[in-house]
């Protein structure tokens, strides 16, 4: 994902306060760990967010104070987790089916 804006706050002051949702729109990423360099400032920072929410529902979010960048690791959704059981309990049973045929 490279496609996000840096807010620059070049030696300003600023105190992290609220909620900071992030909104991907109707994206879908992959499972995986991501980094987004979101603040970058050279001046004091202090504060936190009271909670990070986005968009993403099947993933987790965390932001660093001190470098400004939020991690987002996207996991797979439980369904997938399901459906990937079930593939593999199939693919099991078809293949125990075939061994126990042969003499």
């Amino acid at each position: 994902m490279t496609n996000y804006g840096i807010l620059d706050l070049a030696g300003v002051a600023i105190t992290y306060a609220g909620s900071l949702y992030l909104d991907f729109g109707s994206t879908t990423w992959s499972e995986g760990t991501y980094t987004l360099d979101l603040f970058q400032n050279e001046g004091t920072v202090g504060g936190s967010f009271t909670s990070i929410t986005g968009s993403l529902t099947s993933a987790t979010y965390d932001f660093d104070i001190a470098t400004g960048i939020v991690t987002v690791v996207v996991v797979p959704e439980p369904t997938t987790y399901a459906l990937m059981v079930l593939a593999g309990m199939t693919m099991f049973y078809l293949g125990r089916d075939k061994n126990s045929s042969r003499v």
